[in-house]
């Protein structure tokens, strides 16, 4: 969190940032290689060859339900990239507080974090497909109810406290989405898990990430670009979940 890269600059330098990265990824690579025992059987095994991970990768692009999914999943990492791209200059820019951005940060990471609880409870009740889409429609809703606040010219001091109860809802929100979509995309790829969940996220990241760059790019000092490009990607998710939902009515 920016909490603990704002510690740890002020215990030496920003390049001890880097070596924090360094220890973590050694020994989680450590602990995996010598703990974590390989689960699939030898003879289910696929050898590590150009041909079959192409193949694999066509099966993936060739299921509907999957491609739906990561559709979802791709407006799901954009709202968080545009998110983390914006908050320190929001913080900043807009409401004067970069000083005590940590802080806040950490709070509302705190504060979200409940959501993985609250999903394995939610999932039993509404499955991951609904759960999903009632978070990405509960967003457009809370978006909008922001830029209702925004425009109607507030005080700052008033409209800082509504903005950092949106933001954290983004983040709580994330936590009801994400592990749910990345499930649903990798439902029928069972038997190639290991590239599907390659692909999956690599193609999710890798696309959120470039279609969060223009508005992270339009930013003027105001929560407009932020605004944008959440309610772009909760309406496309929600829309796109939709259609997955009829899709899955019509087969059953």
């Amino acid at each position: 969190t920016p909490l603990a890269g704002a510690g740890l600059t002020a215990l030496g330098s920003w390049r001890l940032i880097f070596v924090a990265f360094i220890v973590f990824a050694t020994i989680s690579s450590a602990w995996l290689a010598f703990r974590q025992r390989e689960t699939l059987p030898r003879d289910a095994r696929r050898p590590l060859r150009w041909v079959l991970i192409w193949a694999a990768c066509v099966e993936i692009a060739r299921h509907r339900d999957v491609r739906l999914a990561i559709l979802a999943q791709t407006f799901c990492y954009m709202m968080l990239f545009n998110t983390i791209n914006l908050i320190q200059p929001v913080f900043d820019r807009v409401f004067a507080r970069s000083a005590e951005f940590p802080w806040w940060f950490a709070g509302m990471a705190l504060v979200s974090g409940a959501g993985a609880l609250m999903n394995s409870r939610l999932v039993m009740r509404f499955g991951m497909l609904k759960l999903a889409r009632l978070s990405f429609g509960a967003q457009v809703l809370l978006a909008l109810a922001l830029s209702a606040v925004w425009f109607s010219g507030v005080p700052v001091s008033v409209l800082f406290w509504v903005y950092l109860a949106w933001q954290t809802s983004m983040f709580f929100q994330t936590a009801l989405t994400l592990g749910n979509l990345n499930a649903l995309a990798m439902e029928p790829l069972g038997h190639i898990a290991g590239i599907a969940a390659s692909v999956i996220g690599s193609v999710a990241t890798i696309c959120g990430a470039l279609m969060a760059v223009p508005f992270g790019q339009t930013f003027d000092g105001t929560l407009g670009p932020l605004l944008m490009g959440a309610l772009f990607a909760a309406c496309a998710a929600f829309v796109t979940l939709s259609h997955l939902e009829r899709l899955r009515a019509t087969q059953t």
